[in-house]
């Protein structure tokens, strides 16, 4: 076939192309490209054919020839970048769009569309040069400005991002995009109330928007507006019935409401259209431990993954052990994760693998290793930098699920950690013996694991007017502040010194052996008094963490532990009320009032 033949034909198909006769079209290039498979214009216009059928495979591929044989004609490189964003070959369509403008640095859609690819792919310093490239070329351009917005609140910079909000929004004030962005800034900001109104009016400006309802959904539940967090989500869901992570938000304040059974079938609802979600497994092993329900809630549990273990795959080179083989002689690594109160917690189940008959390398954070020493005849060792040699792994929190535990067979025997003696002594010796000594902790590592759970020091200011207390503060880090606000003398600190090395709650731990009480906040304070055996009472929100299950004022994992339990939701004051008398009546029958 001659290039003037090919060339007729292609003018054809481009008729029938017109005219909506797309198989035609289809079958007069075909025959062009069958004759000449390295006409430029046969695999252009082919390619174009696949993408106006949707058919996006097809038209990457012909895209891809054209380009091969004429590297130099931009749209058709263009082309086939755009089509590769299509498919979520974000990496390949930047590769492409780099060429064009180095090519051609004024190639306007290639510049939005590379700043954008930029901006999905998380190369936010590249974007952000991008967006300033396309700001140049069209200064006036509201989306440019939205979207460097949302690029430097990536970078954290969040001030120059409200900054590029503001100038979308004076450019284009009906964009709804621009008062989105700029909503999810003041939320970074923690200013949530301006947050809500920026959502509030992208949702006026464009009512069908689904991620303006959802990130409100995430304001509101920061609020502890709870019910009306779930509204939002709700609306969400209406507008977008397949949005995994509105059901799985939905599901996680359902659940603070105690609206346990609506919060499994909202993750149920997210599981079925994000399957492989493990978060939404986890998320219902809270629900079901919450409630008691060991034989699910372990297994669930599993969903939290191991990726917070500092073992990392070095563990995963050898067998994970789940109590399904006899570890009698062998060796088992067991690695930490999450946070000190959980290996203070489940530190206790080291001492069952011992009974089995396993060697234990345990390897708790290294801050912790001075206080697993206590644990006995156990092989402390740090799973970094070091040739381990062992038969089996276990997660630390995998271990209840291994040893099939339930509430008959929590092993509760107290104390299982033990306070240095002359350390003890020493700390008692400072502190003094006089009045009823009670150590307190209002807060933990200011997480969003901790939203809610921790609560402001003044609420101990009814137990420090009891004749005879003694307040003595346990607390170290976020939160220490607050003492600045009270009388000097209503909390004993305990000084620079406390627990000053690289050793964690050692002194901590020595000097609750001399105190009468300890009372705190839901933290690794209360595990380790917990595990010392020390008379502890714990404060809890509406919605505890599972360990403490619900509607009961002991702990079968510690037994010297009392509850006390919001009876409303951010009600702390019901609670210390009820501390209060409670300690005046431990204080009588004590004959210490």
């Amino acid at each position: 076939m001659t290039p003037g033949q090919a060339q007729t034909l292609l003018q054809q198909a481009q008729a029938y192309q017109h005219a909506g006769r797309l198989l035609e079209a289809f079958a007069t290039c075909k025959s062009v490209l069958k004759s000449r498979p390295r006409d430029f214009n046969a695999n252009y216009f082919m390619a174009i054919l696949h993408a106006q059928q949707g058919e996006m495979d097809g038209a990457i591929k012909f895209f891809k020839s054209a380009v091969k044989i004429n590297p130099d004609f931009l749209d058709a490189r263009y082309n086939l970048a755009y089509a590769l964003n299509l498919i979520g070959m974000h990496q390949e369509a930047a590769g492409h769009y780099e060429k064009i403008l180095k090519t051609n640095p004024q190639h306007l859609n290639a510049q939005i569309n590379y700043a954008n690819t930029l901006n999905i792919l998380g190369r936010y310093s590249d974007a952000l040069a991008s967006y300033g490239e396309l700001i140049r070329l069209i200064p006036n351009s509201a989306p440019a400005y939205a979207n460097r917005g949302h690029v430097l609140k990536q970078l954290k910079r969040l001030d120059e991002a409200i900054v590029d909000c503001d100038r979308a929004i004076s450019l284009e004030p009906g964009y709804a995009e621009a008062h989105f962005n700029r909503g999810a800034t003041l939320h970074e900001l923690k200013r949530l109330e301006d947050a809500l109104e920026s959502y509030d009016q992208a949702i006026k400006l464009k009512p069908a928007y689904a991620d303006a309802y959802f990130n409100r959904g995430v304001t509101l539940h920061e609020l502890r507006r709870l019910d009306a967090a779930i509204e939002s989500y709700e609306q969400a869901i209406q507008l977008k019935p397949d949005y995994a992570e509105a059901y799985f938000n939905r599901g996680t304040t359902l659940h603070e409401l105690k609206r346990f059974d609506e919060a499994l079938e909202s993750y149920d609802k997210a599981s079925a259209i994000s399957p492989n979600d493990n978060r939404i497994l986890f998320a219902r092993s809270s629900v079901n431990l919450l409630r008691g329900d060991f034989q699910s809630g372990w297994r669930e549990y599993e969903g939290r993954g191991t990726n917070q273990s500092r073992a990392g795959n070095r563990a995963l080179r050898r067998p994970r052990w789940l109590g399904d083989a006899d570890i009698a002689g062998k060796t088992i690594l067991v690695h930490c994760e999450q946070g000190l109160g959980d290996t203070i917690q489940f530190s206790r189940y080291v001492k069952l693998l011992k009974q089995e008959g396993a060697r234990v390398l345990f390897a708790p954070q290294p801050s912790l290793k001075g206080l697993m020493q206590s644990l006995g005849d156990v092989d402390l060792v740090d799973v970094e930098g070091r040739d381990l040699r062992f038969d089996y792994h276990c997660p630390l929190l995998s271990l209840p699920l291994a040893f099939k535990t339930d509430h008959d067979s929590i092993p509760a025997q107290i104390p299982y950690l033990f306070a240095d003696p002359q350390r003890a002594k020493d700390w008692a010796d400072k502190i003094g013996g006089h009045g009823f000594k009670v150590g307190i902790c209002w807060q933990g590592a200011a997480t969003k694991m901790d939203a809610g759970r921790s609560f402001h020091v003044r609420e101990f200011l009814p137990l420090s007017e009891i004749p005879g207390v003694r307040l003595i503060g346990l607390h170290k880090g976020e939160g220490e502040a607050q003492l600045l606000a009270l009388p000097d003398s209503m909390i004993q600190t305990l000084g620079r010194d406390f627990d000053a090395g690289p050793n964690a709650f050692l002194d901590t731990a020595a000097v609750m052996e001399g105190l009468d009480l300890i009372i705190t906040s839901d933290t690794a304070i209360a595990h380790l008094a917990g595990a010392l055996g020390r008379p502890t009472w714990v404060a809890l929100q509406y919605v505890p963490d599972w360990r403490w299950f619900l509607d009961r004022n002991d702990s079968p994992w510690y037994p010297t532990m009392r509850l006390f339990r919001q009876q409303r939701l951010g009600d702390w004051e019901g609670v210390f009320s009820k501390i209060q008398l409670a300690l005046i009546e431990r204080m009588q029958s004590a004959g210490r009032a």
